[in-house]
């Protein structure tokens, strides 16, 4: 089986975990690892046995010198497109980059066109999707059992920074409901106490969405969120579907739980994604990047996939704004900056 040549830009506390999914699979083989942090670098050297020859300093060099088929990098949303505009160059096939995709819808849309233009096939980090409990009911509602879904209810309970946290929700509600485009949604926001840094969003968002395939979802996220079990007050993701004849609900603490008109109630619970998302969730993510790389089915996490999330947001965040509902998706030349506004917009 032929690998992917990985390049990697990024060993921040999120960063360094993407290497060693790269060295302990048999899709990938990594030749480069940037960071501007020498002492970064030799500690990721020593730790995982690299050749000083792949460690790079500069992006621009790594680039050149390893022409990769992939290239991934962690970064903050404030220079997402700087980075793919330079990634573009080596001409990768791949490129893998971190949620959120981006701080505005209008950089987000250049990102796509930049990467579509090139025939670059991108790629946003949304893995959660992988782990067990979520797993577990995606397999049930392609069963059919459950009939007719009517509605996905989605509550991520977290503090601060709603705005990393909500993608990964959004992205379960989609991938659940088969990415099917949102038509409308209807919105209320509050809090600006957390506009401030790289990860700007409200304090806390809820609302309503309409799916064109005839599915509603009830999203909220923020300090104000309901917690169904508790993991510490770090964050927490709860998913829940109503069908026709039966229901089923899923946390990223683990916890998940299928009632049904044949089955009865099932139940269990897997590991907390706290513990699982840096490594455990990482290989099958890789591993349907580098199917697609091979020709193979588009990634579920594709940015535009991603995209339709942060439409979602954004949606909420003008509802709120001008106190109506909202078509989607968005204008062409909405900018789709309202997080980045918030202080502006709720005083």
């Amino acid at each position: 089986m032929k690998k992917h040549r990985v390049a990697h830009l990024g060993l921040g506390g999120r960063g360094k975990i993407y290497v060693k999914p790269y060295l302990d699979s048999d899709r990938f083989d990594l030749v480069g690892v940037c960071d501007l942090d020498r002492t970064k670098l030799d500690e990721c050297a020593s730790e995982h046995d690299l050749d000083s020859s792949i460690m790079f300093e500069n992006l621009r060099e790594m680039l050149e010198k390893t022409k990769p088929d992939l290239f991934s990098f962690v970064t903050t949303p404030t220079v997402r497109l700087p980075i793919v505009e330079e990634a573009v160059k080596a001409d990768p096939k791949g490129i893998i980059f971190e949620k959120p995709p981006a701080n505005t819808l209008a950089e987000l849309r250049q990102i796509r066109s930049v990467c579509d233009a090139a025939g670059i096939k991108a790629v946003v980090c949304h893995q959660h999707k992988y782990a067990p409990q979520f797993q577990k009911i995606k397999d049930y509602l392609a069963s059919g059992d459950i009939g007719t879904i009517y509605e996905i209810n989605l509550a991520c309970a977290i503090p601060r920074n709603i705005t990393q946290m909500i993608t990964h929700g959004l992205d379960v509600v989609l991938w659940l409901n088969g990415y099917s485009q949102p038509e409308w949604v209807a919105g209320h926001m509050n809090g600006a106490e957390d506009v401030e840094g790289v990860y700007p969003g409200a304090g806390y968002v809820v609302g309503r969405v309409k799916f064109k395939n005839g599915v509603y979802a009830f999203v909220e996220s923020g300090a104000d969120g309901a917690v169904y079990r508790n993991v510490g007050a770090k964050a927490e993701i709860s998913v829940s579907v109503l069908g026709e004849k039966g229901s089923c609900f899923a946390s990223m603490s683990g916890a998940w739980k299928i009632v049904d008109d044949t089955r009865g109630t099932i139940q269990g619970n897997e590991e907390s994604i706290l513990k699982t998302m840096h490594y455990d969730l990482q290989l099958p993510f890789n591993e349907e990047v580098a199917g697609w790389l091979a020709g193979g089915d588009e990634h579920t996490s594709c940015v535009k996939n991603a995209m339709l999330g942060q439409e979602i947001l954004e949606g909420l965040y003008k509802s709120a704004e001008t106190m109506k509902r909202i078509s989607l998706p968005l204008p062409a030349d909405d900018p789709g900056d309202r997080a980045l506004r918030l202080k502006e917009l709720i005083g």
